[in-house]
């Protein structure tokens, strides 16, 4: 059921605008995670946030809507983080090195999304289930292709043999991200940055060397 139709308000500048509608979002991340989806309400996240239902109502036109757009947020942090780490003057492999720290630094604050994600998905209707199902295939597709291209990169620069299936060997190496993060979740390996990158970092160097190859 969708909110009251939206009324006109006094002109607020971008920032301000900007600024509730996190405080909202905000809101609606504590009570998803402490209630879960279905115990939710817009009313709810009025009184959580401190502020009026019609003025979440003015952000958002429907509970799915704003959790969509939590969800969109939260996975804007990850793809924004990624492409400013990207900084072509630097070798592939350096800075391949840098985006598989920063996913295990990542991995170590997303557990509340992660909880999250699952509530929304588990309570949502099918129409915001599909979309964000199609929100993290984009997302997984924006990281593949920045591995792609860092392997392709190293080709270039000699580290990387030319052989190599630079977008299946980008997969593999996302799920074996996601793997070792699901091992430290059960407790197997040990929640170590440092570890944990230098482990996956040592893999794709040696076992994507030149034949002959000495890179660490």
């Amino acid at each position: 059921m969708t909110g009251p139709k939206k009324k006109r308000h006094v002109a607020r500048s971008p920032e301000d605008l900007a600024a509730k509608k996190n405080l909202i979002l905000d809101a609606a991340m504590r009570l998803v995670i402490d209630k879960g989806y279905a115990k939710t309400t817009i009313s709810g996240v009025a009184v959580e946030a401190g502020i009026g239902r019609g003025t979440v109502y003015w952000h958002f036109d429907s509970k799915d809507e704003m959790f969509y757009a939590l969800m969109l947020r939260e996975v804007l942090v990850v793809t924004e983080g990624m492409e400013a780490l990207i900084d072509p003057s630097s070798p592939a492999l350096q800075t391949l090195d840098g985006l598989i720290r920063m996913t295990f630094a990542y991995y170590q604050q997303a557990g509340q999304l992660f909880q999250a994600m699952v509530s929304v998905i588990g309570g949502a209707g099918e129409e915001l289930r599909l979309q964000l199902v199609d929100l993290g295939r984009e997302m997984y597709r924006k990281y593949n292709g920045v591995l792609a291209e860092l392997l392709e990169r190293g080709k270039a620069e000699g580290d990387i043999r030319p052989d190599l299936d630079s977008e299946t060997t980008a997969a593999a190496i996302t799920v074996l991200l996601d793997a070792m993060y699901l091992q430290v979740g059960l407790g197997l390996v040990p929640n170590d940055e440092d570890r944990l990158t230098a482990a996956i970092t040592q893999l794709i160097h040696h076992g994507t060397a030149p034949s002959g190859g000495t890179h660490a």
